[in-house]
């Protein structure tokens, strides 16, 4: 597990959640809002080999908003294809 600084975390400057036409609505918004606030910053986010997010944004962004400068992370060795 590593500490990462979320400033390396490209992803969180990058249309995450609402891509290929989706709009970002208040009822889409709010739900959001409601999985990060029930997320548990305890579990690290997932790196894949180049570092880029996998899993773990509403976890990201829990971490962002409560102030903090790093997470926990796991950055897998070596990512395998997706089916």
């Amino acid at each position: 597990m590593i500490d990462l600084p979320l400033a390396e975390l490209a992803e969180l400057d990058e249309d995450w959640w609402f891509q290929a036409g989706d709009v970002p609505s208040p009822r889409a918004i709010a739900q959001h809002i409601q999985l990060v606030r029930e997320t548990e910053l305890r579990y690290p986010i997932l790196l894949c080999a180049d570092g880029r997010l996998m899993d773990g944004m509403h976890r990201a962004v829990k971490a962002l908003a409560a102030g903090h400068t790093h997470i926990n992370a796991i950055k897998l060795r070596q990512t395998t294809p997706t089916d």
